[in-house]
Protein backbone atom coordinates (compact mmCIF):
# COMPACT_ATOMS: atom_id res chain seq x y z
CA UNK A 1 0.00 0.00 0.00
CA UNK A 2 1.30 3.46 -0.88
CA UNK A 3 0.65 5.50 2.27
CA UNK A 4 1.67 8.75 0.63
CA UNK A 5 -0.89 8.31 -2.16
CA UNK A 6 -3.61 7.28 0.28
CA UNK A 7 -2.90 10.23 2.59
CA UNK A 8 -3.00 12.64 -0.34
CA UNK A 9 -6.27 11.19 -1.62
CA UNK A 10 -7.94 11.34 1.79
CA UNK A 11 -6.67 14.87 2.48
CA UNK A 12 -7.97 16.11 -0.87
CA UNK A 13 -11.33 14.43 -0.30
CA UNK A 14 -12.01 15.32 3.34
CA UNK A 15 -9.75 18.11 4.56
CA UNK A 16 -11.32 21.56 4.09
CA UNK A 17 -7.96 23.20 4.80
CA UNK A 18 -5.46 22.65 2.04
CA UNK A 19 -1.85 22.31 3.19
CA UNK A 20 0.26 25.40 2.71
CA UNK A 21 3.28 23.34 1.70
CA UNK A 22 3.50 20.25 -0.44
CA UNK A 23 5.38 17.94 1.89
CA UNK A 24 5.94 14.25 1.56
CA UNK A 25 5.04 11.94 4.45
CA UNK A 26 2.46 14.38 5.77
CA UNK A 27 0.71 11.46 7.49
CA UNK A 28 3.68 11.29 9.86
CA UNK A 29 3.92 15.05 10.46
CA UNK A 30 2.73 17.18 13.32
CA UNK A 31 0.39 19.40 11.34
CA UNK A 32 -1.94 20.27 14.19
CA UNK A 33 -0.59 23.82 14.19
CA UNK A 34 -1.67 24.26 10.59
CA UNK A 35 -5.25 23.18 11.18
CA UNK A 36 -5.89 24.30 14.76
CA UNK A 37 -3.70 27.40 14.87
CA UNK A 38 -4.00 29.31 18.13
CA UNK A 39 -7.23 27.53 19.09
CA UNK A 40 -5.17 24.49 20.01
CA UNK A 41 -3.56 26.37 22.88
CA UNK A 42 -6.88 27.20 24.51
CA UNK A 43 -6.65 23.72 26.05
CA UNK A 44 -3.37 24.67 27.70
CA UNK A 45 -4.79 27.92 29.01
CA UNK A 46 -7.74 25.96 30.38
CA UNK A 47 -5.27 23.89 32.41
CA UNK A 48 -3.76 27.09 33.80
CA UNK A 49 -7.19 28.21 35.00
CA UNK A 50 -8.09 24.78 36.39
CA UNK A 51 -4.92 24.60 38.45
CA UNK A 52 -5.58 28.13 39.71
CA UNK A 53 -9.15 27.15 40.64
CA UNK A 54 -7.96 24.05 42.48
CA UNK A 55 -5.97 26.23 44.87
CA UNK A 56 -9.33 27.24 46.33
CA UNK A 57 -10.36 23.66 47.18
CA UNK A 58 -9.19 21.23 49.81
CA UNK A 59 -6.97 18.58 48.19
CA UNK A 60 -8.20 15.88 50.58
CA UNK A 61 -11.89 16.77 50.50
CA UNK A 62 -12.57 18.86 47.38
CA UNK A 63 -16.35 18.77 47.83
CA UNK A 64 -16.21 20.08 51.40
CA UNK A 65 -16.04 23.68 52.56
CA UNK A 66 -17.25 26.82 50.89
CA UNK A 67 -15.27 26.60 47.62
CA UNK A 68 -17.62 24.16 45.82
CA UNK A 69 -20.67 26.32 46.56
CA UNK A 70 -18.80 29.49 45.62
CA UNK A 71 -17.71 27.80 42.36
CA UNK A 72 -21.28 26.82 41.55
CA UNK A 73 -22.57 30.32 42.23
CA UNK A 74 -19.73 32.30 40.63
CA UNK A 75 -19.02 30.13 37.57
CA UNK A 76 -21.64 27.49 36.80
CA UNK A 77 -24.83 29.43 37.50
CA UNK A 78 -23.95 32.53 35.43
CA UNK A 79 -22.57 30.31 32.66
CA UNK A 80 -22.29 32.08 29.33
CA UNK A 81 -24.15 35.16 30.54
CA UNK A 82 -20.74 36.82 31.06
CA UNK A 83 -17.21 36.46 29.74
CA UNK A 84 -15.00 33.63 30.90
CA UNK A 85 -12.53 36.15 32.30
CA UNK A 86 -15.26 37.68 34.47
CA UNK A 87 -16.32 34.24 35.69
CA UNK A 88 -12.72 33.49 36.68
CA UNK A 89 -12.33 36.84 38.44
CA UNK A 90 -15.62 36.36 40.28
CA UNK A 91 -14.51 32.99 41.60
CA UNK A 92 -10.89 33.76 42.40
CA UNK A 93 -11.43 37.36 43.45
CA UNK A 94 -8.61 38.29 41.02
CA UNK A 95 -7.46 37.59 37.48
CA UNK A 96 -6.02 34.16 36.84
CA UNK A 97 -2.26 33.71 36.93
CA UNK A 98 0.19 30.94 36.14
CA UNK A 99 1.58 30.34 39.65
CA UNK A 100 -0.50 27.24 40.38
CA UNK A 101 0.17 25.87 36.89
CA UNK A 102 3.91 26.35 37.33
CA UNK A 103 3.75 24.52 40.68
CA UNK A 104 1.84 21.68 39.02
CA UNK A 105 4.43 21.46 36.23
CA UNK A 106 7.27 21.31 38.73
CA UNK A 107 5.57 18.52 40.64
CA UNK A 108 4.38 16.62 37.58
CA UNK A 109 7.75 16.60 35.86
CA UNK A 110 10.07 16.46 38.82
CA UNK A 111 12.76 13.79 38.67
CA UNK A 112 11.78 10.75 40.69
CA UNK A 113 13.86 10.03 43.74
CA UNK A 114 16.61 7.51 42.94
CA UNK A 115 16.02 4.15 44.56
CA UNK A 116 18.69 2.59 46.74
CA UNK A 117 20.17 -0.58 45.41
Amino acid sequence: MNLEALATELRERYDPVKPSLDVSHSFAAFDILETYSSSYYVYDWGRVIVEDFFTQFSKKTPFAGEAPVRYRRAVLEPGSSMSANDLVKNFLGRAQNTSAFQAWLQEEFRDPQPTSQ
